[in-house]
C-alpha cells in the first residue's frame, strides 16, 4: 500500500467511524472517502428535501412527555422550528403556537380549563406570550396539587403566619400617607 491508499483507508475509518450504524450500509459500498463524503452531505444537505419532511413530522408529532416541563417541550419545539428554518423552511409563529398548544393538551388532560381559556381568545396568544401563560399554568398546577395534598392545614398555617408578620411590625419608622406622621399606617 502506498501512502495515498493509506490516507484514503484512514479517511474511510474517520467517516464510518462518526457516523450512525444506520447509515454504514449507504458508505460502505463507496470506495473512496470523497464517495462517501458526496453521499453524506447530500443526505445531510440544508437544501435535502427529505430532511424538511423529517423535521416537519417530527414537529407536528411532537407532544409533551406527562413527567416533562412545559420548559423543556416548548424549548424542544423552538430547536425543531430553528432546524426548520435553517433548511429554508419557515413555520408561521401561528402554525407553532397550535403545534405547541396541541402537544401540551393531548397529554395534560389536568389543564382543560386553561385549554379553553385559551381557545376562547379572539385571537391566539404569540409565541412569547404563550410560553409565559403555559410557564404560569404548570406552576399553578403544581403549586395547587400541594394544596390539595395538605388540604385545610396548609392553608391556615401560611394565614396564620401572614397575621403573625403583619403584627410584629415595627411601625416607629413608617410614616403614614394620610397625615404625615410616624408611627401608624392609615386603613
Amino acid at each position: 500500500m502506498d501512502a495515498y491508499e493509506v490516507k484514503q483507508a484512514k479517511a474511510q475509518r474517520f467517516l464510518l467511524d462518526g457516523v450512525k450504524h444506520a447509515l454504514i450500509p449507504h458508505l460502505s459500498e463507496k470506495h473512496t472517502s470523497d464517495e462517501m463524503w458526496g453521499v453524506l452531505k447530500k443526505l445531510y444537505e440544508t437544501k435535502n428535501e427529505n430532511r424538511k419532511m423529517a423535521l416537519k413530522e417530527k414537529l407536528h408529532g411532537w407532544k409533551m412527555l406527562k413527567e416533562a416541563s412545559v420548559t423543556s417541550y416548548l424549548t424542544r419545539v423552538t430547536q425543531l422550528r430553528d432546524e426548520l428554518a435553517a433548511v429554508g423552511e419557515v413555520v408561521a409563529e401561528s402554525e407553532v403556537v397550535r403545534i405547541s398548544l396541541r402537544g401540551v393538551f393531548v397529554v395534560n388532560k389536568d389543564w382543560e380549563v386553561f385549554e379553553k381559556c385559551i381557545v376562547a381568545r379572539e385571537n391566539l396568544p404569540i409565541w412569547n406570550s404563550l410560553w409565559d401563560d403555559l410557564t404560569q399554568e404548570e406552576l399553578e398546577v403544581e403549586g395547587g396539587q400541594s394544596v390539595e395534598n395538605n388540604g385545610e392545614k396548609d392553608l391556615a398555617l401560611a394565614g396564620k403566619s401572614k397575621r403573625r408578620k403583619a403584627s410584629s411590625r415595627n411601625l416607629g419608622k413608617v410614616r403614614c400617607f394620610g397625615c404625615g406622621q410616624f408611627g401608624h399606617l392609615i386603613s
